[in-house]
């Protein structure tokens, strides 16, 4: 008989891990694929070789490809069910990926001067306790080691931003508010292939939202020289593939990326 997983067995539309890996696994997060992967990978460049802690992992979708690039790959995330459904795809394919159940503001398991590398791809604006982590990240990283890390942009989507669409629904304009108020709020989004959203699942994260001058500063407080920003735009390729992408190239960047490094 064959072996039965150990992630929740969840279909979408249902809360749970299950439904998240489920709806990763199937190519339906097309801003991750298309756009926000690609260009994260070229921002953090050469990691062959590395010892890299993947902060905030989830079910270990980009643990996975940063493995599959060389990396030596520990992955933390606060949730015992993504951390099941990340250990059961290594286990049915194996990269060599250990994964632990842990907090970003409490990475007691790691000696200090540990990894070459942290990286948070999509996951500090999901928590509280970023200046905690910030200083946990400093110390687990060797002398010269980097930081890396992916976040919403902090401009362009703020608590209850609105969005604009013409008359054939696609996003003209995004409208910010609310933008110094650095508390969470429920960041409402849809998992979908297809361009025509007819596969679209509705999924709701709750998001601790802060300034850019919130996130660049206490990079700096920590101890930290800041060595880039940068605000990717999709390719044209990949707006091609999905229209949907072409809000965050021809209205603002969905992301916002930060490299900082330990002296």
């Amino acid at each position: 008989m064959p072996k039965k997983s150990k992630c929740p067995d969840v279909l979408l539309g249902t809360k749970g891990a299950g439904l998240w890996s489920q709806a990763i696994r199937q190519g339906k997060d097309v801003f991750r694929d298309l756009y926000n992967n690609p260009e994260f990978l070229k921002f953090i460049g050469d990691i062959h070789g590395k010892n890299i802690l993947d902060v905030g992992c989830g079910e270990g979708y980009n643990t996975r490809i940063f493995a599959q690039h060389g990396a030596h790959i520990t992955g933390i995330d606060v949730s015992e069910q993504m951390i099941r459904c990340a250990q059961d795809e290594e286990q049915k394919h194996p990269l060599g990926i250990e994964y632990k159940v842990a907090s970003w503001g409490n990475l007691s398991a790691f000696k200090n001067e540990a990894f070459d590398v942290v990286l948070s791809t999509m996951a500090l604006m999901d928590g509280p306790g970023y200046e905690d982590a910030l200083k946990e990240f400093y110390r687990v990283l060797k002398p010269n080691g980097s930081l890396f890390f992916s976040v919403t942009h902090p401009c362009f989507l703020t608590p209850n931003y609105t969005k604009l669409t013409n008359e054939q629904g696609n996003i003209t304009h995004r409208v910010v508010s609310h933008y110094f108020k650095e508390e969470p709020w429920e960041f409402s989004w849809e998992l979908t292939k297809n361009a025509d959203k007819s596969d679209a699942h509705p999924v709701t994260a709750l998001h601790y939202h802060r300034t850019l001058s919130t996130y660049i500063n206490n990079v700096l407080k920590t101890g930290f020289v800041l060595k880039e920003i940068h605000e990717p735009c999709p390719s044209d390729e990949a707006c091609e593939k999905n229209p949907r992408l072409k809000v965050a190239r021809d209205v603002a960047p969905s992301f916002l990326y930060v490299h900082a490094v330990k002296p």
